[in-house]
């Protein structure tokens, strides 16, 4: 019913959030990506921490 490139949309994202920041010049300093659940992403232009909230774990910061 879906081809593979439709289950793999969290992969496609995030190599073109990579592509998109390389290509503007942007370093890439950490990231977090993959697994199975859900992401809620929260930044403080303040500190410019990035806290990011995984669906039923503990949050990061970075």
């Amino acid at each position: 019913m879906f081809g593979n490139n439709q289950m793999n949309i969290g992969d496609r994202n995030a190599e073109e959030v990579r592509r998109q920041l390389k290509e503007k010049k942007v370093p890439l300093i950490s990231e977090d990506v993959g697994g199975t659940k859900g992401r809620k992403v929260f930044f403080s232009p303040y500190t410019s921490q990035m806290e990011i909230v995984i669906n039923g774990v503990n949050s990061t910061i970075i």
